[in-house]
């Protein structure tokens, strides 16, 4: 009896969070909604060569600071400063004066900043 009724309370809480889903989903589109965060794509390679294409987008237009940092914490190198109008961009990062080892990439937005860690090796 006590595996009947988990069963039934799981079962609801799914259904349930199923339902709302598809409820706010048709919600957003109905009110054309959008989102107003940027959005930075996904690297082609986990192990960067160099040098490397940046791709973001920008619901905002802004300022894009990028900034390079090692392990430590410490700025090694601002990369990209820079206005940017609303859309998809593609950006050619440098890492050529850089050696081999893991970094930070510091992303910084109009309304957000984003951390990517990076890994650089030698050919």
């Amino acid at each position: 009896m006590e595996s009947i009724t988990r069963y039934l309370l799981v079962s609801s809480i799914v259904l349930f969070g199923f339902v709302f889903y598809r409820w706010l989903l048709r919600y957003l589109r109905r009110n054309e909604l959008q989102a107003t965060f940027p959005y930075v794509f996904p690297f082609a390679r986990q192990l960067f060569t160099k040098p490397e294409s940046l791709r973001f987008e920008l619901t905002l237009a802004g300022n894009v600071v990028v900034k390079l940092s090692g392990e430590d914490g410490r700025i090694l190198a601002v990369l990209l400063e820079r206005n940017f109008a609303v859309g998809t961009h593609d950006v050619e990062l440098d890492f050529s004066n850089l050696a081999a080892g893991a970094y930070e990439l510091k992303i910084e937005f109009p309304n957000q900043t984003t951390t990517r860690h990076i890994k650089l090796y030698m050919q």
